[in-house]
């Protein structure tokens, strides 16, 4: 994992969700994944990008596009548990007041 600094803007790259850590939500019925990182806050914004290599298990899982932020977290939701791990680079973004 590699990070990367630019205009305010924090870069991860190269963040693996391995298969086995996808935890099934009763409530929704989707399956989570939290990615920890002490970057993350309510204050930020974080951006999920799969590599291009996992797209394919994107597109099976139905991943889906809101990833709610907590402090110290992102999570991910899925309709379908992923068969293959995900590969992924976070952009995280200070929230901006308008």
């Amino acid at each position: 994992m590699r990070k990367t600094y630019s205009n305010f803007s924090l870069r991860i790259k190269g963040v693996i969700m391995l298969t086995a850590n996808w935890v099934l939500n009763g409530v929704s019925g989707l399956y989570e994944y939290a990615i920890a990182d002490a970057n993350i806050s309510t204050s930020k914004d974080v951006e999920i990008i799969p590599q291009n290599t996992s797209i394919p298990a994107v597109l099976l899982a139905e991943v889906t596009p809101y990833t709610p932020v907590s402090d110290g977290s992102v999570t991910v939701s899925a309709k379908n548990i992923p068969t293959e791990d995900i590969t992924v680079d976070l952009i995280i973004n200070p929230v901006k007041d308008v």
